[in-house]
């Protein structure tokens, strides 16, 4: 979540939506099999718990790797 909130309280963006300027990498370890392959996304407040255990749903992706 991103909220813009003034010293006075007053959320001024409160659109719960950071809004990256460029894109966001990751990294993955080598894929040495072809096959169909799901990456799932999810959050993490660090030293806490992931969004999703606390009931967030996550964002899936699949892709294939070819020989």
């Amino acid at each position: 979540m991103l909220d813009l909130i003034l010293a006075n309280g007053e959320v001024i963006d409160g659109t719960g939506r950071p809004r990256f300027r460029a894109d966001v990498a990751i990294e993955i370890p080598p894929l040495e099999q072809p096959g169909r392959y799901t990456l799932k996304f999810d959050l993490v407040s660090e030293g806490i718990d992931w969004f999703e255990k606390c009931g967030s749903p996550t964002t899936t992706k699949t892709f294939i790797v070819r020989d």
